[in-house]
């Protein structure tokens, strides 16, 4: 199987409305990312850096964390091979 990665970029300050309802509808729903975001702006140690948050959020229906999206650290721990997601969307993200 070989996975595709589709891209949308979207800019803008973090609020409830680019969370699960994504950033091109009104619906105000809360991702995870959400949290996240605030964590990581809150967090002493980052905020000495002066650095911005950039939140890369990528999923697809129909996929499994454990096959799909599994990252290198999982499989250095328990085996198995990196997930084609995985792999697609670091591809697709270490340009940005």
């Amino acid at each position: 199987m070989q996975a595709t990665c589709l891209v949308a970029v979207v800019h803008g300050s973090l609020t409830p409305h680019w969370g699960a309802g994504g950033a091109t509808t009104h619906t105000p729903l809360i991702g995870a990312e959400y949290g996240f975001g605030f964590a990581l702006h809150n967090d002493p140690e980052f905020k000495a850096t002066g650095e911005q948050i950039l939140l890369i959020k990528v999923s697809y229906g129909g996929t499994e964390l454990m096959t799909d999206w599994r990252p290198p650290d999982s499989v250095n721990q328990s085996g198995g091979t990196i997930g084609p997601d995985y792999d697609a969307m670091v591809g697709r993200a270490a340009p940005i």
